[in-house]
């Protein structure tokens, strides 16, 4: 079993929340082409435009809604380089990093060892076979290192360090979490500065909160890695609302039909 965790950033922190929602609703179609069924998502979010329960691509999909502030002010928003390497990337990762737990806190329920949770960017696309991987394996945790970097008009580059760049790259058993995390007392309802309490602060700015750490950090404690033998995701970089990445890829290569097929890749213009 796998759980895939999503959160979307505070709406206050967008140019535009229904543009933001759509991506969420390409994401998800993409998540939910699964191979493998035995799987279900988690979706963190400050508002909820849609649940999608109407939706033909989309199942097995539970909406977590927080009342919580946003990490940034509105008028610098998350994509301004200033806010991520100033003192707003302290509070971005702290934002992810809380409702990030606020989802595990309903997947650490379930008594199962061999339960994975992994962490996906709410823009971004997995390969169909994830799931199917994931859930016969043998290793406490994975790391994806070989993805794609989308453009523009369908276009992408190979990344063959993915963990480095993208968010969208992490799969941890649950058990190993649940020993960094006290999830006393916390529930769907919990208040942010509660759920703030639950881990230590660097786990929950730098492990949770931030992708290119957990590998290692589980690694230095004696846990068994290992690494998706395929590309296992696309970091999406074609649209405004993307803070990291660029969408005009030069030298780029156009996306295959398989490619395509493989990750349901859909994009704003689509």
């Amino acid at each position: 079993m796998i759980t895939f965790i999503i959160c979307v950033k505070h709406y206050e922190n967008c140019h535009s929340y229904k543009t933001t929602w759509k991506l969420l609703e390409n994401t998800l179609v993409s998540v939910c082409n699964q191979t493998d069924k035995n799987f279900d998502v988690i979706v963190v979010s400050n508002k909820t435009l849609d649940d999608f329960s109407n939706h033909p691509k989309i199942k097995n999909v539970k909406f977590i809604e927080v009342d919580w502030k946003p990490p940034t002010s509105s008028d610098s928003w998350q994509i301004n380089k200033q806010v991520r390497f100033q003192v707003g990337a302290n509070q971005i990762r702290k934002d992810r990093g809380t409702k990030y737990i606020l989802a595990l806190s309903q997947v650490q329920k379930v008594n199962n060892e061999n339960h994975y949770v992994m962490f996906v960017d709410a823009d971004d696309f997995i390969h169909k076979k994830l799931a199917e991987y994931v859930n016969n394996s043998d290793k406490d945790f994975l790391k994806i290192v070989k993805g794609y970097k989308l453009g523009k008009w369908n276009t992408f580059k190979f990344m063959h360090k993915f963990n480095d760049v993208c968010g969208t790259c992490n799969i941890t058993k649950v058990e190993l979490i649940k020993k960094e995390i006290d999830f006393n007392g916390i529930n769907i309802l919990s208040p942010q500065d509660d759920v703030l309490q639950t881990a230590k602060k660097r786990y929950l700015k730098m492990i949770i909160g931030d992708h290119r750490f957990p590998f290692s950090y589980f690694e230095d404690k004696g846990y068994s890695g290992g690494v998706v033998p395929f590309f296992g995701a696309i970091y999406n970089c074609t649209h405004d609302e993307q803070h990291s990445g660029k969408g005009d890829l030069k030298f780029a290569k156009k996306c295959t039909d398989e490619m395509i097929k493989d990750f349901s890749i859909k994009t704003l213009k689509d």
